[in-house]
Order: structure tokens, then C-alpha cells, then sequence
């Protein structure tokens, strides 16, 4: 599934940079293939 950061944005605040965002959820369960910029 993909996901757009600035769809998440209108939903969730975050203060995080995207790479740590991607390690959150990934400890959090959710699989991350990849991430683009």
C-alpha cells in the first residue's frame, strides 16, 4: 500500500523526520518496503 506523507499530515502531527517516522512504524508492526523522497 502506499501511502502519501502529506495525506498522513492531514490526519496526524508529527515532529519527526520522515526516516524516523519510517522506523516507528516499523517497530509499531507495519511493514515498510521502501520509502521515497
Amino acid at each position: 500500500m502506499l501511502i502519501q506523507l502529506d495525506w498522513l499530515k492531514d490526519y496526524v502531527e508529527w515532529d519527526i523526520s520522515s526516516a524516523e517516522l519510517t522506523e516507528v512504524l516499523s517497530m509499531g508492526g507495519l511493514e515498510i518496503e521502501s520509502m521515497e523522497q
